[in-house]
């Protein structure tokens, strides 16, 4: 499914043409850092007694699983996600 009508997703596909590659990184981490903070807010409030330790485990887990997330912060886990 796409929510890009045709013409602006051209007009993108040209402008991202013209960025070297290193622009192009550059664009994508600033993208990303934006999701993540978009996701971490949302955690925030979904969670609103929860640590910023906490609230990064539960990102990992939504992000890399739950499995990946237990792995690497063991019981640091919150109890739902165990």
């Amino acid at each position: 499914m796409r929510d890009t009508p045709p013409r602006q997703a051209l007009k993108h596909a040209q402008l991202l043409a013209q960025l070297t590659p290193e622009q192009r990184i550059d664009a994508l981490r600033a993208v990303d850092r934006g999701v993540r903070r978009l996701v971490l807010a949302r955690l925030r409030h979904q969670f609103r007694d929860a640590s910023e330790q906490e609230l990064v485990i539960r990102h990992v887990a939504q992000v890399h699983g739950v499995e990946v997330a237990r792995r690497v912060y063991k019981q640091a886990v919150p109890a739902d996600l165990r």
